[in-house]
């Protein structure tokens, strides 16, 4: 599977670079916590080739569901995807198993924690859309 939409690695790395300084300006006023969980949440995405959501509120919910999964069952088990009571059997654990497909459909996971670069617009500032390159 191939995404496309970045014309250059120039382009990719101002985006990234440009997204990754926006969203530390808004991490200096988080918990301890908050950080170590974004910051892990950053780095698989980093790994994967995808960026988090500069929207912040919504990043810092999935990434502390996360974490809290994590502290209570052991696993990153996905919040956004998972039953309620979490059934360890049934629930998927982040990365999602078809998070790529939905990379590739919607230009960002279910959760919206994860965005192609492609799809999460310079200026963090504006309300994310998804970009129809």
């Amino acid at each position: 599977m191939r995404l496309t939409g970045i014309r250059s690695a120039e382009a990719f790395t101002s985006l990234r670079n440009s997204l990754t300084g926006y969203i530390r300006e808004q991490v200096m006023n988080l918990t301890p916590q908050d950080r170590m969980n974004l910051e892990r949440a950053r780095k698989v995405g980093e790994q994967l080739g995808l960026v988090l959501n500069p929207d912040l509120e919504r990043a810092l919910k999935v990434a502390n569901g996360l974490a809290h999964n994590f502290a209570e069952y052991g696993k990153y088990y996905c919040p956004c995807k998972q039953s309620h009571p979490l059934n360890p059997e049934k629930d998927v654990v982040c990365p999602c198993p078809t998070l790529m497909e939905e990379i590739a459909r919607d230009g960002h996971c279910h959760c919206r924690l994860y965005f192609h670069p492609a799809n999460v617009q310079a200026d963090p500032g504006q309300k994310l859309q998804r970009n129809e390159t």
